[in-house]
């Protein structure tokens, strides 16, 4: 019998070679991790949910959001405007309902295009994320109110101490607008997370800048420039300092 009779065929052994034998299990891993990974922002049943919520509120809550959202808009532009709303309880009322309605819209912002994104959050499940964010928002709210009462003045007015401090809702409710419009704008533009992210960064900065300013001033009606700067310093640059910093080393 010939040699070659006797000898197995390479071919019929099927035998492949190395980079066509793994691409099949490789590109099977790659796929596999991705879908895991890959869950974006709106996948998740709970940002779903507190968005549906929040769109809720502010329909139910729009009329007293339009009605209160002069007076506010005016307090950026002048400072005067912030202590003539305090003279009116409904207006009062009107805007502690719209800035507490804004607050989970503010966190969902935050949460979507990754305003504070901490290491420490990113490691989270992602249905926790958001409520990470949210947590954290409400710690920054709840050490201002802290340091607010723990630093209350005996030669200031007290009337006066509380429009300045006051004066914080009115530009939240402002901001969190503007990014919200400026945000949904974008999308439609088709522009890319990061770009959206870059510009929210500067609408909030314009608007913590500004309210720095007017605080300031509303401030200094009642002490001198150097005390309203010291106040300043203690009640809004060191909780604004504690976030950035724990977003950035967390």
């Amino acid at each position: 019998m010939p040699l070659s009779a006797e000898i197995t065929s390479v071919d019929t052994l099927q035998v492949r070679p190395a980079a066509e034998a793994f691409s099949g299990e490789l590109a099977a891993g790659a796929a596999g991790d991705a879908a895991a990974t890959a869950v974006s922002w709106a996948d998740v049943p709970l940002n779903s949910i507190a968005t549906i919520v929040s769109v809720i509120l502010l329909i139910l809550y729009l009329g007293r959001l339009v009605h209160v959202f002069p007076y506010v808009f005016g307090s950026i532009l002048r400072w005067k405007e912030a202590v003539n709303l305090e003279g009116s309880m409904g207006l009062i009322r009107d805007r502690g309902a719209s800035a507490a309605v804004l607050v989970v819209p503010a966190a969902l912002l935050a949460s979507r295009y990754g305003l504070y994104a901490p290491d420490l959050i990113n490691e989270l499940p992602a249905w926790m994320q958001t409520l990470a964010v949210f947590a954290a928002l409400l710690a920054y709210i709840l050490l201002r109110r802290i340091l607010t009462r723990a630093a209350l003045p005996r030669k200031i007015n007290h009337d006066l101490y509380q429009t300045a401090d006051r004066a914080g809702y009115n530009f939240f409710i402002v901001a969190v607008l503007a990014c919200g419009a400026a945000a949904g704008c974008l999308s439609i533009m088709g522009a890319e997370d990061l770009t959206i992210r870059n510009i929210l960064y500067y609408i909030l900065l314009f608007f913590f800048l500004v309210f720095l300013v007017r605080r300031t001033q509303i401030l200094s009606n009642g002490c001198s420039q150097f005390t309203a700067f010291l106040y300043l310093c203690g009640l809004e640059l060191f909780p604004a300092a504690l976030l950035i910093a724990s977003a950035i080393l967390l």
